[in-house]
C-alpha cells in the first residue's frame, strides 16, 4: 500500500464516516450502501460488520477499513468498480452524467458543492468538449487519479 492509497482511503473513510467521530457504524455503512444502490438488511449490515470489524467493538476504525480495502484492492474488478461507480453518478441510467445529477449525488452524500464548482467539476471530467460527461469521460477523468 503506497502513500496515494492511503490518502484515497483516508478520503473515503472520511466520506462514509458522516458524524465524523472516526469510526464507521453500520447504520453509516447502511446508508452508504443504499446511496450506492444495494439494499441489505439490518442483519445483512452487521454481518458484514462483523467481517471488517477485526476488534470485535461494533466499529470499523481507519485500520480496519485499510485492511479491508488493501484486500480487496488485489481481487476486485477495475472496470466493473468503474461502472458502479459511473451509475451512482447516473440517476437517470442514460449514459451521461450531467450537472443537475452530480449536484444531487454530492448533495446526498453530505458534500453540498456550489453551482460554479459543479460545473467546473464537469468541465474537468469532459475530455471530449462535449459538455456532457460519458463513461468514456469518467474512465479517463479517474485514471488520472
Amino acid at each position: 500500500m503506497d502513500k496515494k492509497d492511503i490518502e484515497d482511503f483516508k478520503e473515503a473513510f472520511l466520506m462514509l464516516d458522516r458524524d465524523g467521530d472516526g469510526r464507521i457504524s453500520w447504520e453509516e455503512l447502511g446508508f452508504v450502501m443504499k446511496t450506492l444502490g444495494h439494499r441489505v438488511s439490518e442483519n445483512q449490515l452487521k454481518e458484514i460488520m462483523k467481517l471488517i470489524d477485526e476488534n470485535g467493538n461494533g466499529v470499523i476504525d481507519f485500520d480496519e477499513f485499510t485492511d479491508m480495502l488493501d484486500k480487496t484492492k488485489s481481487i476486485a474488478d477495475p472496470e466493473a468498480d468503474l461502472k458502479e461507480a459511473f451509475r451512482v453518478f447516473d440517476l437517470d441510467g442514460d449514459g451521461i452524467i450531467t450537472a443537475k445529477e452530480l449536484k444531487l449525488v454530492m448533495h446526498s452524500l453530505g458534500q453540498p458543492v456550489s453551482g460554479s464548482d459543479i460545473e467546473d467539476m464537469i468541465k474537468e471530467a469532459d475530455h471530449n468538449s462535449d459538455g456532457k460527461v460519458d463513461f468514456g469521460d469518467f474512465v479517463a477523468m479517474m485514471s488520472k487519479k
